[in-house]
């Protein structure tokens, strides 16, 4: 049985609601300012949902919380990828405060093997900014890629360790 959940926010709220256009309008925005740019759209509360596979790596198993998940998804960029990543929209379709992007995306692993895989992404707006989103791919093609040895793990939880005391103020970031 399809149970339906209703995300958007509680009954009968008074913040005006944005229709389906807007909010596309408002993601293709976020999405073209770069993948960690445009914080000024994103609702104070926002939550990144990472996919479950790597979440334990890359977060402790939590959700990217608040304005600063876009720091912490480029710390994560950085670790995994030896030139950043590449992303090309597939489509975008909206609907009411819900917005659906597939992505290809595309990197180079530090140890030279290429990456690509599609991304969906599930995102949900809210008084005219970006309060959640939910990241599904094939966590498998990316932990076989990118972290599928002991040592590609190792090295990848180095160079996360080395990002996240740079972006707090400690070392400068590894540099592989």
């Amino acid at each position: 049985m399809l149970r339906w959940v209703d995300a958007g926010g509680p009954p009968g709220g008074t913040e005006e609601r944005m229709g389906a256009a807007e909010n596309k309008q408002l993601v293709l925005e976020w999405f073209t300012s770069g993948p960690y740019g445009g914080d000024e759209m994103l609702a104070d509360d926002f939550v990144w949902h990472t996919p479950k596979g790597p979440a334990e790596l890359l977060s402790n198993g939590d959700p990217h919380f608040g304005r600063d998940a876009l720091a912490q998804l480029g710390v994560i960029e950085r670790a995994a990828y030896r030139d950043g990543a590449q992303y090309e929209m597939t489509f975008c379709i909206a609907e009411d405060d819900w917005v659906v992007m597939q992505l290809e995306v595309s990197s180079t692993s530090y140890d030279g093997e290429v990456y690509s895989n599609v991304y969906v992404m599930t995102v949900r707006c809210e008084g005219g900014r970006i309060a959640e989103l939910w990241e599904h791919a094939d966590t498998k093609l990316w932990w076989d890629t990118i972290v599928g040895t002991p040592e590609k793990y190792a090295a990848v939880e180095r160079r996360l360790a080395a990002e996240r005391a740079a972006l707090s103020g400690g070392t400068p970031p590894a540099s592989s």
